[in-house]
């Protein structure tokens, strides 16, 4: 039963992928609207196992035993929220919009490289013991995100 849903999940993304590198423009604004979207929705899924407990992005943040690389994770929801409200305003973005495109992927692997090699004293797992499905997710979005920038037109002679 676990791979029909995987295989549905993978076909999907395939299909999605196809969609970006069609040329047209109202694919990669669909595609945009809807990563976005769920890359937000995921920062509030479990992303981490902190103490046997499972810990949305918020709930992570807000948490006074948490070290301070913790405030990197906010770049995730206020950048796809931006890049969300910025694609329905007919492409009018106050960042720069490459930056929102790339800023969930590379805070996601930033905090992932920080918690490796900087563990918590007081944990026995391993990282990936303690990265939740919600991380997964939201990495693996913010990987489809990048999927949709704007190729630059090259002129032809």
């Amino acid at each position: 039963m676990e791979g029909s849903v995987f295989t549905k999940w993978k076909k999907s993304l395939v299909i999605l992928l196809i969609l970006v590198h069609s040329n047209p423009v109202m694919y990669r604004k669909q595609m945009a609207l809807t990563v976005s979207f769920l890359i937000f929705c995921s920062f509030f899924t479990p992303l981490f196992e902190w103490h046997s407990f499972e810990m949305s992005g918020l709930n992570f943040i807000l948490s006074s035993h948490i070290p301070s690389y913790k405030y990197l994770l906010l770049l995730i929801p206020f950048s796809t929220a931006t890049l969300f409200w910025g694609t329905l305003n007919d492409e009018k973005y106050p960042i720069d919009r490459n930056l929102l495109l790339v800023l969930p992927f590379f805070v996601s692997v930033l905090v992932l490289l920080i918690r490796y090699f900087v563990p918590e004293s007081s944990s026995d797992n391993s990282l990936f013991a303690e990265v939740d499905m919600g991380y997964w997710m939201v990495l693996g979005f913010s990987t489809l995100l990048l999927f949709t920038k704007r190729r630059k037109k090259v002129s032809h002679y």
